[in-house]
């Protein structure tokens, strides 16, 4: 974000690069298993949104952050009110404050956490091979199903989202004010 200078430079990263690849995500016939380790932050945990089975060692952590730096989680924001996460984008964009995986898994944000960091792996690929498993037919159309609501309302309103970020919140003073602070 603090390389886009001017709103076409923002336009391009946001509309053209990063949009493209949540839609390629939700429309994917293949089903994405996520793993995190560590901190998902800011658009990590949008891609986690985003991610069909999500595995998580007991150690991870979700944030986002954006609001204290002066813009918003527009893609997490406009997505999880079409994926039953309202009062979770709510908690996790109002307060920027983390959730551990634990409490990611009880909210619905992940799908598994491993009994320890090291067993991670394990768990990691113990879900693919389970997803390897399945149909891939039947695989695309469950979750062609699943992702319904996302597809046909939450990427527009993920589209609105990034349009308002770029129009009115990018390049305001409160934007370029806590970016320098973040940075």
């Amino acid at each position: 974000m603090a390389g886009c200078e001017t709103r076409a430079q923002a336009r391009a990263y946001f509309i053209d690069t990063m949009l493209p690849a949540f839609e390629a995500m939700a429309t994917s016939a293949l089903p994405i298993v996520g793993v995190v380790q560590g901190m998902a932050l800011g658009g990590g945990v949008e891609l986690v949104q985003f991610c069909d089975l999500v595995v998580a060692a007991p150690s991870a952590t979700f944030k986002l952050p954006e609001a204290r730096v002066g813009v918003w989680a527009t893609v997490f924001l406009g997505a999880a009110p079409h994926v039953g996460q309202r009062r979770l984008a709510q908690r996790l964009a109002l307060t920027g404050e983390p959730l551990t995986a634990y409490e990611a898994l009880a909210a619905g944000l992940i799908t598994h956490v491993a009994e320890s960091d090291e067993a991670l792996p394990g768990l990691a690929a113990e879900v693919a091979a389970q997803v390897a498993a399945g149909g891939r037919e039947a695989q695309a159309y469950g979750k062609r199903y699943a992702n319904r609501a996302l597809i046909a309302d939450g990427l527009p309103a993920v589209r609105a989202a990034l349009n308002d970020l770029i129009e009115h919140t990018m390049f305001s003073e409160e934007y370029e004010s806590g970016l320098g602070g973040f940075l």
